[in-house]
C-alpha cells in the first residue's frame, strides 16, 4: 500500500514470501524506497515550507512530517499537477524530465487485438483517473 501523504510503502504478507524469492523482493524493496525518496525530493519543490536545497532524503522526511501536520489541508498536494496523459511504451518518456505534468500509462499496441480493445479500455480508465486527481483540488484555496 502506497501512502502518497508521507510517501511510504507498507508490504502485506510477507511471512508468505517463498525463499527462493526474497532476493528478487529485496531488490525490488531497494529500488522502491529509492523511487520514493526521489518522488519526495520532486515534490518537494512545490512547496514553501521545504528548502530547495533538501537532499532526497531530507525531502522525504519533509513529507512525512507534513503528513503529521494538522495544519495541512491536504499534506498530499503536489500530485494534482498533471497536463497531459500519455499512453504508450515506457520506453518513449524514459528519462525525459516531465516536471509531475505527465500522467503516464504503459500500453504495448503489440500485445492489443486488432480493435485495440485494451487501448479503448485504458482510455476508458485515464480521464476519469486524471480528471478525478485534478478536480480534488481545483476548488482548494490557493495560497
Amino acid at each position: 500500500m502506497h501512502n502518497t501523504c508521507n510517501e511510504y510503502v507498507k508490504f502485506f504478507d510477507l511471512d508468505r514470501l517463498p525463499p527462493s524469492h526474497r532476493e528478487l523482493f529485496e531488490r525490488a524493496q531497494s529500488a522502491i524506497e529509492e523511487t520514493l525518496e526521489r518522488n519526495s525530493h520532486e515534490r518537494a519543490r512545490r512547496f514553501d515550507s521545504a528548502p530547495l536545497t533538501l537532499t532526497p532524503a531530507a525531502a522525504r522526511q519533509h513529507m512525512d512530517a507534513r503528513a503529521e501536520d494538522l495544519a495541512q489541508v491536504r499534506p498530499e498536494w503536489g500530485h494534482a499537477t498533471n497536463a497531459f496523459c500519455i499512453v504508450g511504451r515506457r520506453e518513449r518518456t524514459r528519462g525525459l524530465f516531465l516536471d509531475r505534468r505527465a500522467f503516464l500509462v504503459s500500453y504495448d499496441p503489440t500485445q492489443d487485438d486488432k480493435n485495440g480493445s485494451i487501448l479503448a479500455r485504458t482510455m476508458a480508465a485515464v480521464f476519469p483517473v486524471c480528471g478525478g486527481i485534478n478536480l480534488e483540488y481545483y476548488f482548494l484555496p490557493r495560497r
